[in-house]
C-alpha cells in the first residue's frame, strides 16, 4: 500500500501563486522599507505650500503600502510561520505547492477523509498518523520520518507527512487556539464530547453520532479534534465507547484492507 497524501497532482490542484512565493521570500513590495521613510511626509509638508503638498503627495498609495507592510510582517512574526515555510519547502521539492488557506483546512477534521488519494475509512480524517501494528512504541507518528517511510514511494514524500504534521499541531494548537480548548481532565463532560469526535475518527461512532450536540460544540469539535487526537493520544482508549485501532482494518486502499500491508 502506497500513502501518496500531500504529494498528489489531485490534491495540489490550489498551487500556491508567485505572489505567495515573493511573500514568503520576504521580497514584497521591493526596494527599501517604510520604516527607513519615518517623517517623509512631515518634511515635505514643511518645506512647500500645504496646496502643493496635496499635489505631490499621493497618501492613499502610502497607506497601501503600510497596510502592505503590516500584512507583511504579521505573516513573517506567526509563530508557525518556520514550520509553514518548511512544509511549503517539502512541497517544492515534490514540484509542489498550496496555498496556505489550503493547507491549513487539512488540518481539521476531514469527514470525507484528509484526501481521495488515502485509503477510505477509520483513522484518516487528521493530519497524524496511527498505525495499530507497527513496532511497540510507533503507534502513532509523532512527527517521525521513520513511521511514514514504510507508507510512501520516496523520502521526499515522508518529509511531507512529518512536515504537513509538524506545522498542524503548531497551526491548530496556537493560532486555532485549541491547546487551550481541548479538556486535560479524564471524566469531565467536555471530555465526553471530544471523545466522541476521537470516536467517530477511530471508526467506533458515525459522524451523524454528534447530531445531538449544539452546532456550536460540534464546530470546535471539527476544528480542535484532530489536535485532541494528537496531544491526549495517550488517553484515547480511555474514553467510552472508543477501542482505539478496532476498527482501523475497517479500511481500503483500493479494496484491500490496509492491514494486509506487512510494513
Amino acid at each position: 500500500m502506497k500513502f501518496t497524501f500531500l504529494a498528489s497532482s489531485a490534491l495540489l490542484a490550489a498551487v500556491a501563486t508567485p505572489t505567495v512565493q515573493a511573500v514568503r521570500g520576504g521580497i514584497v513590495g521591493g526596494g527599501r522599507s517604510l520604516e527607513a521613510f519615518d517623517g517623509l511626509d512631515l518634511s515635505l509638508s514643511m518645506s512647500m505650500p500645504a496646496e502643493a503638498a496635496s499635489a505631490e503627495l499621493d497618501t492613499s498609495s502610502v497607506e497601501a503600502k503600510d497596510a502592505t507592510a503590516a500584512s507583511s510582517k504579521a505573516a513573517k512574526t506567526s509563530p508557525c510561520a518556520h514550520r509553514l515555510d518548511l512544509l511549503h519547502s517539502a512541497l517544492i521539492d515534490l514540484g509542489e505547492d498550496m496555498d496556505d488557506e489550503d493547507i491549513k483546512e487539512l488540518c481539521h477534521y476531514q469527514p470525507e477523509g484528509l484526501h481521495p488519494e488515502l485509503p477510505s475509512g477509520p483513522n484518516f480524517g487528521c493530519p497524524l498518523g496511527y498505525f495499530p501494528k507497527a513496532l511497540p512504541g510507533m503507534e502513532w507518528s509523532q512527527g517521525i520520518k521513520e513511521f511514514w517511510g514504510p507508507f510512501v514511494g520516496s523520502e521526499e514524500e515522508a518529509d511531507v507527512y512529518v512536515a504537513m504534521e509538524m506545522f498542524c499541531e503548531c497551526h491548530t494548537g496556537i493560532e486555532d487556539g485549541c491547546a487551550t480548548k481541548i479538556p486535560r481532565e479524564v471524566g469531565t463532560k467536555k471530555w465526553v464530547d471530544y471523545c466522541q469526535a476521537a470516536g467517530v475518527w477511530n471508526g467506533d461512532f458515525h459522524l451523524e453520532d454528534l447530531s445531538h450536540l449544539s452546532t456550536s460544540v460540534q464546530d470546535e469539535l471539527f476544528e480542535c479534534g484532530c489536535h485532541f487526537i494528537g496531544a491526549t493520544r495517550e488517553k484515547i482508549d480511555d474514553c467510552p465507547g472508543v477501542n482505539l485501532g478496532e476498527f482501523f482494518c475497517d479500511a481500503e486502499d483500493n479494496g484491500v484492507s490496509v492491514c494486509d500491508d506487512p510494513r
